[in-house]
């Protein structure tokens, strides 16, 4: 009986192990994704800059333009 649970609990311990091999991988799979994902947000971030910085400089350079026409 006590050499029966010992075995048990080794092939028990074999799953366990390979459940969180998987599981391991995931998770530094996802961990990455998510690094990915806040560099994509930091590329969006500096492109809204970009889009409002030129719409800004339009609108003065339509009042520079509108003002040499007066």
């Amino acid at each position: 009986m006590e050499y029966e649970k010992i075995e048990q609990t080794k092939a028990r311990l074999a799953e366990v192990d390979i459940q969180l091999t998987k599981a391991e991988a995931q998770y530094a799979m996802i961990v990455e994704m998510m690094g990915a994902v806040l560099k994509l947000q930091e590329k969006y971030v500096q492109l809204d800059k970009v889009f409002a910085l030129r719409k800004e400089k339009e609108e003065l350079q339509a009042i520079l333009d509108n003002s040499d026409e007066d």
